[in-house]
């Protein structure tokens, strides 16, 4: 196997496209939840501070609580990771798919993990449901379809690896 892949691959997905894919998604999903969340009486911070409480308990999901750099921070850190770890999981579906295929399986992709996170694992964490709205769905689309996008044109740019060869041709 040559250096390069081994350098760049992590169980057979590319560790840049993941990384910088899960980065791009994560923050462009931010930016929607928090564009978004004046439009339904939360702070532009509430979707920080929600996730956040995951791990510093639901205190740091309190509506009222005064601005803490900490939350915001520990909110932000565990965003962008799960937004990495995530973009690793679709990368290995993805990585032999045309774009146009890899960013629609993206789209799919966020959408499941909007029915995960918000309807699975929200009602064990209620101060989600402050986030229940269209814009949540729209963001989840489009953190699926970036990260996709990001990825695949960083696997093509890197080092791409041939696709399997088959006698059936492959639609998704």
């Amino acid at each position: 196997m040559p250096e390069s892949i081994t350098q760049t691959r992590f169980l057979g997905v590319n560790w840049r496209g993941g990384l910088l894919g899960g980065l791009v998604g994560g923050l462009l999903w931010l930016l929607i939840m928090m564009a978004t969340a004046p439009l339904v009486g939360i702070s532009v911070w509430a979707p920080l501070q929600y996730i956040a409480a995951l791990v510093l308990g639901a205190n740091a999901a309190l509506v009222n609580a005064t601005f803490s750099w900490n939350v915001l921070a520990a909110g932000l850190f565990l965003h962008l990771f799960l937004s990495v770890l995530y973009t690793f999981v679709l990368g290995a579906y993805i990585r032999f798919h045309p774009i146009a295929n890899a960013t629609f399986a993206g789209l799919i992709y966020g959408l499941i993990l909007y029915i995960l996170n918000f309807h699975l694992f929200g009602p064990a964490y209620p101060w989600f449901g402050a986030l229940l709205h269209p814009g949540t769905i729209f963001a989840h689309m489009v953190f699926g379809m970036a990260a996709a996008w990001v990825y695949i044109r960083v696997e093509q740019a890197t080092d791409p690896i041939p696709p399997p060869q088959s006698e059936e041709p492959r639609f998704f």
